[in-house]
């Protein structure tokens, strides 16, 4: 998970033009929602053309939680933040109705973050990696810090302390950490002075982030990263070994050239970019070493 700027390509004009589709459903559904009405509300604004494109685009065309390029597969679901028909926490709870079509409440998100199904999940239990199979996905979950929801459209929600990371408002950096022990690649919190941080640890369990496959898919991608990084190490050793006897200048726009494409793969529209992020730090920093002593000696 990375932070998102949601507003770099625009916002949907269906969304923010007065009489514009979504005005005209939150008019219908603050009507429905406030005289008393039993029959559910069928909520279309978010699916409009422009606001599945505009998602895609401020995305990368990954889900918003699990970084997984999803396109190429499947349709993306448009995830609601704060659920728009019920909360799981809260039974009393109508949804948050009132931002059904607002563009902040509105994410890109895979099928297996966004609904809650069972799912085979990994886990560090005191530095064993155990596997159970527990329901996970967030569906309509929106679990809060305190005791304040906003209940209707005169609450204000900005007063909530939601739990879970909205990558549009909060840095994941500063709540998320990875892990490659265990011959695995799990996400989890991070604890500063041994105290997990509640945003992480429920965004860790709330998004399934370390069911079986995703965790596969990720501990892939750190292989090929780390060959990746071996050949940088062996094209270092050619050049040294090959100077001064030999012109070095083609060889070394080679290495430049694949250090390059090693750092393209945490840019932030590649797939899992802050998970690459870190393999790339935590194996990089000798190569860094060698690379500078390498130019150093030029």
């Amino acid at each position: 998970m990375i932070k998102v700027n949601r507003n770099a390509s625009g916002i949907p004009d269906s969304l923010s033009t007065v009489g514009g589709a979504g005005d005209r459903e939150r008019a219908r559904a603050r009507t429905h929602f406030t005289t008393g009405k039993t029959e559910s509300f069928n909520f279309s604004a978010y699916k409009g053309d422009d606001v599945v494109t505009t998602l895609k685009s401020a995305f990368n065309g990954k889900c918003a939680y699990c970084e997984s390029k999803i396109l190429h597969v499947a349709p993306p679901d448009i995830e609601h933040f704060r659920p728009k028909g019920e909360v799981t926490e809260d039974d009393t709870h109508p949804g948050y109705w009132w931002l059904a079509s607002d563009w902040e409440n509105l994410l890109l998100s895979c099928r297996d973050c966004n609904v809650s199904r069972y799912h085979t999940v990994l886990e560090d239990r005191g530095g064993t990696l155990a596997s159970t199979v527990q329901l996970a996905g967030k569906h309509c979950s929106f679990p809060v810090n305190g005791t304040y929801r906003a209940m209707s459209d005169v609450d204000d929600y900005l007063d909530e302390d939601p739990l879970l990371i909205d990558p549009t408002t909060k840095n994941p950096d500063n709540h998320l950490t990875w892990s490659l022990e265990h011959n695995s690649a799990l996400a989890a919190p991070r604890s500063p002075d041994n105290v997990v941080d509640v945003y992480g640890d429920t965004s860790v369990k709330g998004y399934a982030l370390n069911r079986n496959e995703l965790v596969q898919a990720r501990l892939d991608h750190a292989n090929a990263l780390l060959k990746d990084i071996i050949m940088i190490k062996k094209q270092i050793g050619i050049i040294i070994n090959a100077r001064p006897l030999i012109d070095v200048t083609t060889m070394i726009e080679l290495l430049v050239s694949m250090v390059d494409a090693l750092t393209d793969k945490a840019d932030a529209s590649a797939q899992f970019s802050s998970f690459s992020r870190y393999v790339i730090e935590e194996n990089l920093r000798e190569v860094e070493k060698s690379i500078k002593e390498l130019f150093d000696s030029l």
